[in-house]
C-alpha cells in the first residue's frame, strides 16, 4: 500500500532540528578529539543549545503524534512507531555501552520519546487543557521535589534524583516529557485540520523525514572520521 502523505511543515521543522543536532555533535566531537578547547562542549551556552535542540525534537514529536492519531488512535501505526523508537533507543544504549561503558546512554532522548508517547496515549483522547496541565506538571515537579531514594539506578530515569548520573545523554521523564506534552496541547489547540500534506518539501524536509536514521548514523560516522584523521591538536 502507498504510504500516506507527510506534513511538510513538520518535516521542515524536524529537518532544521536535525541540522542543529549535527552541528552540536560535530562541535562536541571536535572538543572530544582535541581539535578545539574541551571546555567548549561543557560551557553553559553550548549546553543550552543542546537542550533547545532536544526540546525541539520532543515538541515536534508531540505534534506529530497528535496529528497521526486524529480523530482516533490508529493502534497499528502507533505500535509500529513505538516499536521503532524503542528499538532505536536500545541500539543507542548498546552502542554507547560499547564506546563509553562507564557513561553509556541508559535514558536519552529516544528513550524519553518512547516513554512519553505511552503516557501521552491518554492525552490524545482528552481535551487540550489536560495535555497542558500534564506538561506543566512534568516541567515543574523537579523544582519542588527530589529524593536521595531516587538516586538508585532503578529510578534515575524518572529525573527526580538529587544527583545527575554519568551518561552521554540524559533526558529523564521529569522534566523532558514536558515538551512532548506541550506539543500535544499545541496540536490540539492550534491545528484544526491536517491541511499541510505533501510528499516533497526539498532537502530540509528530506532530513526531517529520515531524522531517526540520521540520528542513529551520524555520530558513528563522525567518530569514524575523527578516529582516522591522525594526531589531534592535544
Amino acid at each position: 500500500m502507498r504510504a500516506p502523505p507527510r506534513w511538510q511543515t513538520l518535516d521542515i521543522a524536524r529537518g532544521w532540528a536535525v541540522i542543529a543536532m549535527i552541528g552540536f555533535h560535530l562541535t562536541w566531537d571536535l572538543a572530544h578529539f582535541g581539535y578545539i578547547a574541551e571546555n567548549i562542549a561543557w560551557a553553559p551556552p553550548f549546553k543550552a543549545f543542546g537542550h533547545t535542540i532536544a526540546s525541539s525534537f520532543l515538541f515536534i514529536a508531540g505534534i506529530s503524534l497528535t496529528l497521526a492519531h486524529d480523530p482516533k488512535i490508529n493502534w497499528r501505526a502507533y505500535l509500529r512507531h513505538l516499536t521503532r523508537i524503542a528499538a532505536a533507543a536500545a541500539l543507542v544504549s548498546i552502542g554507547t555501552y560499547i564506546a563509553f561503558p562507564s557513561a553509556y546512554v541508559f535514558f536519552g532522548i529516544l528513550h524519553c520519546i518512547a516513554a512519553a508517547s505511552v503516557i501521552a496515549l491518554g492525552l490524545l483522547i482528552s481535551p487540550w487543557p489536560l495535555a497542558l496541565i500534564a506538561a506543566l506538571f512534568f516541567l515543574l515537579l523537579p523544582f519542588f521535589f527530589s529524593s536521595p531514594f531516587l538516586n538508585a539506578d532503578l529510578w534515575q530515569w524518572l529525573g527526580l534524583s538529587t544527583r545527575e548520573p554519568m551518561t552521554q545523554d540524559w533526558r529523564p521523564l521529569f522534566p523532558w516529557a514536558a515538551p512532548l506534552f506541550f506539543g500535544v496541547a499545541a496540536a490540539k489547540f492550534f491545528i484544526k485540520a491536517k491541511t499541510d500534506k505533501t510528499e516533497t518539501g526539498g532537502p530540509i524536509a528530506f532530513l526531517g523525514r529520515h531524522s531517526l536514521l540520521i540520528y542513529l548514523l551520524h555520530q558513528p560516522l563522525l567518530f569514524a572520521v575523527f578516529s582516522n584523521l591522525g594526531p589531534t591538536a592535544r
